[in-house]
């Protein structure tokens, strides 16, 4: 939500998701996959719901990477860290 609120990332929320090499799950079709098949968890569905509404748990960080020690400064969950 933030990469679409900045406006440089895409004007839809589609845009966003799928430009190339940003979010592999839905680059290479897990997303769509998980959607048709069910198997999208009702936590994703919080998560989404809460962002939709304006919850943003990474203080408006736009980047994101694995947490490999490579970032120091940012929000860091479920092995990920989000920063600028």
């Amino acid at each position: 939500m933030n990469r679409l609120e900045r406006g440089t990332y895409g004007s839809t929320l589609a845009d966003v998701i799928y430009q190339p090499e940003q979010f592999t799950p839905a680059c290479d079709g897990k997303v769509n996959d998980a959607l048709i098949n069910g198997k999208a968890t009702e936590s994703c569905y919080q998560a989404a719901r809460e962002a939709l509404a304006g919850v943003d748990n990474t203080n408006g960080a736009i980047y994101f990477n694995d947490d490999h020690g490579v970032v120091t400064d940012g929000v860091f969950y479920g092995g990920m860290v989000f920063y600028y």
